[in-house]
């Protein structure tokens, strides 16, 4: 899913950061995004989404890629595993709240105040927030329990919560941020 959400967005223009845990892949996906688009921008971050405790520093090198801003954060990386609530490990558990939910939450939070920083249009104009959009790709599980999908429905049903929560807050406080949680079912 990111490697295709990476290609669409290179044949729009955009400017990507695209991160995983290995490199040649990210290779692989910044040779296609520019084949697709040459004057396409893609830098490669490598990212561990279970090492919570390194996820600032990655968020800063981002943002330092582009100006210290980031107009949209798309939180697409996960893990799954099939077992049932008796018999996964609790290390297991851990590894796709880590990864699924608590990755995102930290990701999210350290470019939000990039997205919100206010811009003004000309020196006679009100200033404004200048807004961003945090995509989140959930699942039908964070909608549903599943069999044997008790520790991913659990991370997804917390993304899910975290997120309309933030959601409601940014259109209160009038940020301007967006955020989004997209649903899919099996992907291939």
């Amino acid at each position: 899913l990111g490697r295709e959400l990476a290609r669409q967005l290179s044949r729009q223009g955009a400017k990507l950061i695209i991160s995983s845990r290995r490199a040649d892949v990210l290779e692989e996906v910044k040779q296609e995004c520019l084949a697709i688009n040459p004057e396409t921008q893609v830098h490669v971050l490598i990212v561990d989404l279970e090492d919570l405790d390194s996820l600032d520093g990655r968020a800063k090198q981002a943002l330092a890629f582009f100006g210290n801003k980031i107009d949209v954060l798309i939180n697409n990386g996960g893990v799954s595993t099939r077992s049932s609530a008796r018999d996964a490990a609790y290390d297991v558990t851990m590894k796709l709240t880590k990864v699924d939910f608590l990755s995102c939450v930290k990701l999210a939070k350290a470019v939000l105040p990039s997205m919100t920083e206010c811009v003004q249009d000309s020196p006679d104009s009100p200033s404004v927030p200048r807004g961003g959009h945090i995509v989140n790709i959930s699942s039908v599980a964070g909608k549903a329990g599943v069999v044997l999908r008790t520790a991913y429905c659990g991370a997804k049903f917390a993304l899910i919560g975290w997120f309309d929560a933030l959601r409601v807050e940014e259109h209160v406080f009038g940020s301007g941020v967006r955020v989004t949680n997209v649903c899919p079912g099996s992907v291939q």
